[in-house]
């Protein structure tokens, strides 16, 4: 679930509602134009643009909103930020200093959309995956941001070239397949015949190719509009040990056996008004 008032108290309370409606992430979104900030914000913030600062006060209130959260429910919540941009490795000692589960870390859509230089955005993301490896966050990579400029479907192997990228600089940086998040989006295009089928098994691919990575999926309308989020998954423990998503054992994980990514492809299915049967 994505929160991004610019205020992180607000943020707050969304973000409480949104765990008591079943959310199990939340994603908190940073203003416009952070990532080339060369610097990181004070103290918690009250204004945003598109998004609200990425402080470590901000970290720690919203940490400390989804323990009490987690506690009342019964199961725990993760959050997530970005680590991307600039100050990728001071965001990342933040992050692991206020315990989030995930980070979007990835240098590559920065050098391509933001003209942050090569060399030093790449020696930042390394060092930062070192931080997330050593502290349990896992990274989610940015694939799903080229594809809001390309065809999803002509360029599917491009973000499958990503992967592999992003895999091999995450173990260079010592991260196991398990805090590798590999990213990937689905642009709806009702002029498309089986557009939904070639996601289905684009996501297919990338989960026999990259058995014990977790995998997220953003579901994109024709807009540009994020509709639903979600994933194709092998099991995965929340930092407390404790089971925080799939249902199933870590091997048997698929679409036919995990009722957690059934219910997420039938979710899908209705928000494009698809009628979707699992074989």
């Amino acid at each position: 679930m994505i929160v991004a008032t610019g205020n992180i108290y607000e943020d707050r309370t969304a973000a409480v509602a949104a765990a008591e409606a079943g959310a199990q992430i939340i994603a908190v979104i940073r203003s416009t134009g952070q990532s080339l900030l060369d610097f990181v914000p004070y103290g918690p913030t009250t204004e945003g643009f598109g998004g609200t600062y990425a402080t470590q006060a901000n970290f720690a209130i919203m940490r400390e909103a989804l323990d009490e959260v987690s506690a009342r429910l019964g199961r725990y919540v993760m959050l997530t930020n970005y680590a991307s941009g600039l100050c990728m490795p001071e965001i990342a000692a933040m992050a692991a200093l206020e315990r989030l589960d995930m980070l979007l870390n990835d240098s590559m859509y920065g050098i391509l959309f933001r003209d942050i230089n090569m060399k030093r955005t790449f020696v930042d993301q390394h060092f930062s995956r070192k931080l997330n490896a050593a502290s349990g966050i896992i990274i989610n990579t940015g694939e799903d941001n080229y594809l809001t400029t390309a065809d999803a479907v002509e360029q599917a192997p491009a973000v499958l070239a990503s992967q592999f990228i992003n895999e091999e600089l995450a173990h260079r940086a010592g991260m196991p397949d398990r805090q590798i998040g590999l990213g990937d989006a689905y642009e709806i295009d009702p002029n498309l015949e089986d557009g939904f089928l070639l996601e289905v098994a684009q996501a297919q691919l990338a989960r026999q190719i990259f058995p014990d990575a977790p995998l997220a999926a953003h579901l994109i309308c024709g807009g540009g509009r994020p509709v639903v989020i979600f994933c194709f998954h092998r099991s995965a423990h929340c930092r407390s040990g404790r089971q925080s998503s799939c249902q199933e054992s870590r091997r048997d994980c698929n679409f036919r056996s995990c009722r957690i990514c059934r219910a997420s492809l039938a979710r899908v299915a209705r928000a494009i008004g698809s009628r979707l049967r699992i074989v």
